[in-house]
């Protein structure tokens, strides 16, 4: 596991987590939710998450409410699979840059 991480790190690069919309920046701040793109990002995390699945692992994913400042835990027991990928992407968006 620690390799698979170690590599993981190494490797990344922007392609890994965003790409331009179609209409560059202005495009994206104009008629996207966000200023990049971040579905590469999210194939990231789904690829991710299907791998800690497979290990067995039980994941918890911990986030704060950006309206309330509350503690919010999502448990893989109690979302939909589908969601969680999602979910860890928006809680990791920098508001006005990435659409989640």
């Amino acid at each position: 596991m620690s390799e698979w991480l170690t590599t993981l790190w190494t490797t990344l690069n922007e392609t890994n987590v965003y790409s331009k919309w179609p209409g560059g920046y202005l495009g994206g701040l104009l008629f996207e939710s966000g200023v990049l793109n971040d579905e590469p990002l999210l194939e990231l995390v789904t690829k991710i998450l299907d791998s800690v699945e497979t290990l067995g692992r039980h994941l918890i994913v911990a986030a704060d409410d950006s309206q309330t400042g509350n503690y919010i835990a999502f448990d893989m027991d109690k979302v939909a699979k589908k969601d969680i990928p999602r979910r860890v992407v928006a809680s990791a968006s920098i508001p006005l840059v990435f659409p989640n």
